[in-house]
Order: C-alpha cells, then sequence, then structure tokens
C-alpha cells in the first residue's frame, strides 16, 4: 500500500508541473460519462496510468476518462477506481 500513496504523491507533483507549464484547454474528444475532456484530464490520466504501471499491487485502473479496466498486474491485489482531477 505504501507504493501505492508515493505513486499518487509523484502523480501530484507531475499533474501540477503540466498545469504551469502546458496548454491544457479542451481536446476534440468525450470521457467514458459523454462529457468533453480537457487536455488536462487526458494528460493527467496518461501520467497516472504510466504511474502505475510498475507498482506490482495494481492489478487494474479503472478511469472515468476511459471506458472498462486497464489491467495492469495479473498479480496485484488493489484495482483503483479513479477520476484524474477529481479525485
Amino acid at each position: 500500500m505504501l507504493n501505492i500513496v508515493e505513486t499518487i504523491k509523484k502523480i501530484a507533483f507531475e499533474i501540477e508541473n503540466a498545469i504551469q507549464t502546458e496548454d491544457l484547454g479542451y481536446s476534440d474528444s468525450e470521457n467514458s460519462s459523454g462529457e468533453e475532456q480537457l487536455k488536462l484530464d487526458v494528460k493527467s490520466d496518461l501520467i497516472i496510468e504510466k504511474a502505475f504501471t510498475n507498482v506490482s499491487s495494481v492489478k487494474a485502473l479503472v478511469s472515468e476518462e476511459k471506458k472498462g479496466v486497464m489491467e495492469m498486474n495479473p498479480n496485484g491485489e488493489y484495482t483503483l477506481c479513479y477520476d484524474p482531477l477529481d479525485g
């Protein structure tokens, strides 16, 4: 579980950096709920997915921004469900 918490801290810093340094207006796509996505939503989701790729305790990710389940580690214990920006 500690690896998950440490990864979340790193993700927060990466998203904060993206907010400060990138153009993150609206994108040309919709999320799984049919809402127009901000580029920040898309970027945040990619940051989160990449960060948890090597966390062995994470079995899968479920994001509001994507349809379906993203399988990560078949031997993991946890499935994390999230909205990249809203929690």
